[in-house]
């Protein structure tokens, strides 16, 4: 179980992107941006399945995890030496990026800038937590989108709320919680809730709200989503 804000990095070490690109051939969008029919979904680049996308959706959609952040720092080290709890002070909200993290994200901008990508977002949305708001930031400043673009913030791209069991390790659930990890064992992953918590599927039904809302003003658009690692996951079975 992986408190707020300390999933590990994938297996490159960089920044989750899934893209949604629509096939043109439908009916002009009222913003102009272009046309949408049919669709794709890729990782990293490649083509995973194609995917329906409905009216309004935006021309192409990048789904982006933060880069690493001190919190996936110290629960590495937690995990590591076998510690119940991730040493970690303050709000979660206010976790920042490592500087590995801060690289990361000034790397996928220059991605963007030297043309990998078919085109850069005209829109970005971003989780209000600090390390997402600083990857989208750095990922602006390296001209992954243009200087004037605004960086949108929406509460309901914030992290999976992991309630009583925020800030332990496995160790630290099974010692001071034994039931919610019976719980969770029972039950899997995305049903279980933990109390002040939410499950997976909490978190999709708020995704399900924010995509509504970006199909009804971002449709035709090249919008960027930038959140966490359960967010991207959950955008991905959605």
């Amino acid at each position: 179980h992986a408190p707020a804000g300390r999933a590990r990095q994938d297996v490159a070490g960089q920044p989750w992107v899934e893209t949604g690109k629509v096939k043109p051939g439908g009916a002009t969008l009222p913003c102009g941006h272009c046309q949408r029919k049919g669709a794709s979904l890729r990782r990293a680049g490649s083509v995973a399945k194609g995917i329906f996308m409905p009216k309004g959706w935006p021309d192409t959609l990048w789904v982006v995890r933060h880069g690493e952040s001190a919190g996936n720092v110290a629960r590495d080290f937690a995990y590591q030496q076998g510690l119940a709890r991730i040493d970690l002070t303050g709000r979660d909200v206010d976790v920042p990026l490592s500087e590995l993290g801060r690289q990361q994200a000034g790397a996928l901008g220059r991605w963007f800038a030297q043309g990998h990508e078919e085109g850069r977002p005209n829109v970005v949305i971003a989780s209000p937590y600090l390390r997402a708001q600083e990857t989208a930031r750095l990922f602006r400043d390296a001209g992954g989108c243009p200087a004037d673009t605004r960086i949108h913030l929406d509460e309901r791209l914030r992290e999976k709320e992991f309630g009583i069991l925020d800030g332990l390790t496995g160790l630290g659930i099974r010692a001071e919680h034994p039931q919610q990890a019976e719980l969770r064992a029972s039950l899997g992953k995305f049903y279980h809730r933990p109390p002040g918590g939410e499950s997976w599927c909490d978190v999709i039904f708020r995704l399900r709200a924010l995509m509504d809302t970006v199909g009804l003003h971002h449709g035709g658009c090249r919008v960027m989503i930038v959140a966490h690692q359960v967010v991207v996951l959950c955008l991905h079975k959605k």
